[in-house]
């Protein structure tokens, strides 16, 4: 149904909004491209990831983050920032479950993992790139209209590490994704 598709014109308004006054001192810039047609994926999945894409950039950029959505023949989504870039070493690892560079309850390091699980059931592959000081580019490519099922209804659960790790956190935050 068209409430269950995804939005751009509408969901990246309120995505950015959101985006923009939690990381308001830093005044970011977002350069969106994206059609104004719904996107036939579930809403859910949609919001999820591109929410997900749009704050990791958010988070490391320096001024600006762009977002472009197409979805002529495939879906083709691209987040860019212009942060300090992704060391390898941190690369390899970044779709880890749990997995983060931050303190220890300072996040839980599941955005950017349960992100690749969505478009690797939307029959997608998530490719890095990033040049240390420069900055970095997450994009995907998808087959569009791949399935109609929910993919948070897909997703393999996901255990927690035992190392410092509020488990009660981390199962509210799993809870749709089980």
């Amino acid at each position: 149904s068209v409430e269950s598709q995804f939005n751009p014109e509408e969901d990246l308004k309120s995505l950015i909004e959101v985006l923009k006054a939690i990381y308001a001192e830093k005044a970011l810039e977002f350069h969106i491209e994206a059609p104004r047609d719904l996107i036939v994926y579930d809403h859910q999945d949609m919001v999820e990831l591109v929410g997900n894409l749009l704050d990791n950039a958010s988070k490391w950029a320096r001024h600006t983050v762009s977002l472009s959505i197409d979805n002529s023949r495939a879906l083709r989504i691209r987040v860019e920032d212009d942060g300090p870039g992704i060391p390898p070493e941190i690369a390899r690892r970044i779709f880890d479950p749990f997995f983060t560079t931050k303190e220890v309850g300072q996040g839980t390091g599941l955005g950017l993992t349960i992100s690749d699980r969505l478009v690797s059931l939307m029959g997608g592959r998530m490719e890095i790139t990033s040049e240390e000081g420069r900055g970095s580019c997450f994009r995907f490519t998808a087959q569009v209209g791949l399935s109609s099922t929910p993919c948070w209804r897909r997703i393999q659960k996901l255990e927690p590490p035992h190392q410092g790790l509020d488990s009660g956190k981390v199962c509210f935050i799993l809870s749709r994704c089980l």
